[in-house]
Protein backbone atom coordinates (compact mmCIF):
# COMPACT_ATOMS: atom_id res chain seq x y z
CA UNK A 1 0.00 0.00 0.00
CA UNK A 2 1.65 3.45 -0.88
CA UNK A 3 2.15 6.23 0.95
CA UNK A 4 -0.95 8.06 0.60
CA UNK A 5 -3.62 5.33 0.39
CA UNK A 6 -2.33 4.53 3.98
CA UNK A 7 -2.59 7.92 4.97
CA UNK A 8 -6.23 7.89 4.08
CA UNK A 9 -6.72 4.71 5.54
CA UNK A 10 -5.59 6.05 8.64
CA UNK A 11 -7.67 9.50 8.37
CA UNK A 12 -10.93 7.05 8.02
CA UNK A 13 -9.96 4.62 11.10
CA UNK A 14 -9.14 7.34 13.18
CA UNK A 15 -12.73 9.17 12.17
CA UNK A 16 -14.48 5.74 12.49
CA UNK A 17 -12.67 5.43 15.99
CA UNK A 18 -13.57 8.80 17.32
CA UNK A 19 -17.36 7.74 16.80
CA UNK A 20 -17.07 4.37 18.17
CA UNK A 21 -15.74 5.42 21.42
CA UNK A 22 -17.96 8.35 21.76
CA UNK A 23 -21.06 5.83 20.71
CA UNK A 24 -19.66 3.55 23.27
CA UNK A 25 -19.32 6.21 26.28
CA UNK A 26 -23.11 7.01 25.64
CA UNK A 27 -24.36 3.07 25.91
CA UNK A 28 -22.52 3.14 29.26
CA UNK A 29 -23.44 6.49 30.48
CA UNK A 30 -27.22 6.21 30.89
CA UNK A 31 -27.69 9.14 32.79
CA UNK A 32 -26.01 10.94 30.03
CA UNK A 33 -28.32 13.19 27.88
CA UNK A 34 -26.96 13.88 24.62
CA UNK A 35 -29.35 15.82 23.37
CA UNK A 36 -28.84 19.02 26.02
CA UNK A 37 -25.25 17.38 26.96
CA UNK A 38 -21.93 18.21 24.93
CA UNK A 39 -19.83 15.24 24.01
CA UNK A 40 -16.70 16.60 26.20
CA UNK A 41 -19.58 16.15 29.18
CA UNK A 42 -18.73 12.15 28.39
CA UNK A 43 -15.14 12.58 30.37
CA UNK A 44 -16.77 13.53 34.00
CA UNK A 45 -19.34 10.23 33.82
CA UNK A 46 -18.17 6.55 34.48
CA UNK A 47 -15.11 5.48 31.54
CA UNK A 48 -14.47 9.05 30.86
CA UNK A 49 -10.95 8.81 31.15
CA UNK A 50 -11.61 7.17 27.18
CA UNK A 51 -12.54 10.63 25.68
CA UNK A 52 -8.46 10.94 25.77
CA UNK A 53 -8.71 7.87 23.64
CA UNK A 54 -11.31 9.53 21.25
CA UNK A 55 -9.75 12.88 21.59
CA UNK A 56 -6.37 11.01 20.11
CA UNK A 57 -7.98 9.28 17.48
CA UNK A 58 -9.79 12.73 15.96
CA UNK A 59 -6.15 14.03 16.25
CA UNK A 60 -4.85 11.23 14.37
CA UNK A 61 -7.36 11.77 11.44
CA UNK A 62 -6.97 15.48 11.30
CA UNK A 63 -2.67 14.73 11.23
CA UNK A 64 -2.72 11.85 8.66
CA UNK A 65 -5.22 13.62 6.50
CA UNK A 66 -2.29 16.35 6.58
CA UNK A 67 0.12 13.90 5.82
CA UNK A 68 -1.42 12.04 3.20
CA UNK A 69 -2.01 15.27 1.25
CA UNK A 70 0.56 16.59 -1.12
CA UNK A 71 3.21 19.36 -0.42
CA UNK A 72 1.61 22.07 -2.68
CA UNK A 73 -0.49 23.98 -0.06
CA UNK A 74 1.94 23.87 3.15
CA UNK A 75 -0.68 26.45 4.59
CA UNK A 76 -3.61 23.21 4.62
CA UNK A 77 -0.98 21.28 6.41
CA UNK A 78 -0.38 24.01 8.80
CA UNK A 79 -4.11 24.53 9.39
CA UNK A 80 -4.66 20.74 9.57
CA UNK A 81 -1.95 20.17 12.13
CA UNK A 82 -3.10 23.31 13.97
CA UNK A 83 -6.30 21.41 13.85
CA UNK A 84 -4.76 17.94 15.27
CA UNK A 85 -3.03 19.92 18.48
CA UNK A 86 -6.20 21.83 19.63
CA UNK A 87 -8.66 18.45 19.75
CA UNK A 88 -5.18 16.35 21.47
CA UNK A 89 -4.81 19.53 23.91
CA UNK A 90 -8.85 19.16 24.27
CA UNK A 91 -8.52 15.54 25.21
CA UNK A 92 -5.44 16.23 27.35
CA UNK A 93 -7.21 19.14 29.60
CA UNK A 94 -10.58 17.80 29.73
CA UNK A 95 -14.05 19.38 31.20
CA UNK A 96 -13.53 19.29 35.12
CA UNK A 97 -10.09 19.40 35.18
CA UNK A 98 -9.01 22.59 32.86
CA UNK A 99 -12.49 23.66 31.62
CA UNK A 100 -11.41 27.28 30.08
CA UNK A 101 -8.51 25.39 28.20
CA UNK A 102 -11.15 22.71 26.98
CA UNK A 103 -13.43 24.33 25.73
CA UNK A 104 -11.15 26.76 23.75
CA UNK A 105 -9.15 24.36 22.59
CA UNK A 106 -12.09 22.72 21.10
CA UNK A 107 -13.53 26.06 19.43
CA UNK A 108 -10.48 26.61 18.06
CA UNK A 109 -10.26 22.66 16.69
CA UNK A 110 -12.85 23.14 15.03
CA UNK A 111 -12.61 26.85 13.64
CA UNK A 112 -9.27 25.32 11.91
CA UNK A 113 -11.03 22.40 10.64
CA UNK A 114 -13.25 24.63 8.92
CA UNK A 115 -10.51 26.72 7.72
CA UNK A 116 -9.60 23.30 6.13
CA UNK A 117 -12.45 22.61 4.61
CA UNK A 118 -12.32 26.05 2.94
CA UNK A 119 -8.79 25.45 1.66
CA UNK A 120 -9.33 21.59 0.47
CA UNK A 121 -10.04 22.48 -2.90
CA UNK A 122 -6.95 24.14 -3.96
CA UNK A 123 -5.21 20.81 -3.73
CA UNK A 124 -4.35 19.45 -7.18
CA UNK A 125 -6.53 16.01 -6.46
CA UNK A 126 -9.55 17.82 -4.59
CA UNK A 127 -9.45 20.78 -7.06
CA UNK A 128 -12.86 19.17 -8.94
CA UNK A 129 -15.73 21.57 -8.63
CA UNK A 130 -17.51 18.44 -6.94
CA UNK A 131 -14.58 18.81 -4.17
CA UNK A 132 -14.91 22.24 -3.97
CA UNK A 133 -19.47 21.51 -3.29
CA UNK A 134 -18.15 18.63 -0.81
CA UNK A 135 -15.79 19.86 1.15
CA UNK A 136 -17.74 23.90 1.26
CA UNK A 137 -20.92 21.93 2.16
CA UNK A 138 -19.25 19.94 4.94
CA UNK A 139 -17.74 23.62 6.07
CA UNK A 140 -21.73 24.90 5.55
CA UNK A 141 -22.68 21.94 7.46
CA UNK A 142 -20.46 22.64 10.12
CA UNK A 143 -21.10 26.01 10.39
CA UNK A 144 -24.72 26.10 10.58
CA UNK A 145 -24.90 23.30 13.33
CA UNK A 146 -23.00 25.56 15.61
CA UNK A 147 -24.72 28.68 14.43
CA UNK A 148 -28.06 26.96 15.81
CA UNK A 149 -27.21 25.77 19.37
CA UNK A 150 -29.22 27.06 21.68
CA UNK A 151 -31.63 28.78 19.15
CA UNK A 152 -33.14 26.36 17.15
CA UNK A 153 -31.29 22.82 17.98
CA UNK A 154 -30.54 21.99 21.97
CA UNK A 155 -26.61 22.47 22.43
CA UNK A 156 -25.95 18.23 22.42
CA UNK A 157 -27.54 17.62 19.27
CA UNK A 158 -25.94 21.12 17.07
CA UNK A 159 -22.61 19.99 18.58
CA UNK A 160 -23.26 16.50 17.69
CA UNK A 161 -24.26 17.98 13.78
CA UNK A 162 -21.28 19.80 13.61
CA UNK A 163 -19.20 16.66 14.49
CA UNK A 164 -20.70 14.59 11.73
CA UNK A 165 -19.73 16.70 9.51
CA UNK A 166 -16.38 17.13 10.53
CA UNK A 167 -15.97 13.45 10.82
CA UNK A 168 -18.23 12.51 7.68
CA UNK A 169 -15.44 15.19 5.56
CA UNK A 170 -12.44 13.50 7.06
CA UNK A 171 -13.62 10.27 6.01
CA UNK A 172 -14.30 11.07 1.99
CA UNK A 173 -11.14 13.08 2.20
CA UNK A 174 -9.40 9.91 3.63
CA UNK A 175 -11.57 7.38 1.32
CA UNK A 176 -10.75 10.19 -1.82
CA UNK A 177 -6.47 9.33 -0.87
CA UNK A 178 -7.20 5.34 -0.51
CA UNK A 179 -9.17 5.66 -3.99
CA UNK A 180 -6.60 7.72 -5.41
CA UNK A 181 -4.16 5.70 -5.14
CA UNK A 182 -6.12 3.04 -5.86
CA UNK A 183 -6.51 4.52 -9.90
CA UNK A 184 -2.94 5.49 -9.80
CA UNK A 185 -1.74 1.56 -9.31
CA UNK A 186 -4.47 0.53 -11.75
CA UNK A 187 -2.68 2.79 -14.24
CA UNK A 188 1.13 1.52 -13.20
Amino acid sequence: MRRQALFGFVVIVGALSFIAIVAGLHVVQTAYDPATQLMSELALGPHGEAMLAAFSSLTVSLASLALGLPAQNPLLKIVLAASALCFIVAGIFPLGAATGLHVAAVALGFITAGLAMYLLPSVHQFQRASWRVASWGFLAAMASAAALAHSLVPIGIAQRLAAAALLGWLCACGWKLVRGEMQNMQHD
